[in-house]
């Protein structure tokens, strides 16, 4: 069953007491709202803070291979099938769909 994963307004609450496919998409809601060097004993864990700086066309080859690399390596349980949409907020969010299948 594939899922599609809006990231935007990404400000949600944890759930704690999320099971299944419900802490499956939480976890990687919560990989794409981490940028490299900010979570303190796994410095390289989140996405690159230098996306932030590329134009739009670099932006969706480089965001999509580093997504697609840091769900693979930190949730083994969600493929990802597709990511698509890319916009980018006024205030400099980066939003995406990420359609992903549960293994």
């Amino acid at each position: 069953m594939a899922v599609k994963i809006t990231m935007a307004g990404r400000s949600a609450t944890p759930d704690w007491m999320a099971k299944g496919q419900e802490r499956i998409l939480q976890n990687i809601r919560n990989l794409t709202a981490l940028s490299r060097y900010e979570v303190a004993f796994n410095r390289t864990l989140g996405l690159s803070p230098d996306l932030a700086d590329l134009p739009l066309q670099k932006l969706e080859t480089r965001y999509t291979a580093e997504l697609t690399e840091l769900i693979e390596d930190n949730e083994p349980r969600a493929m990802i099938r597709e990511i698509s949409g890319f916009t980018v907020s006024p205030e400099g969010e980066i939003c995406c769909e990420v359609v992903i299948d549960f293994a």
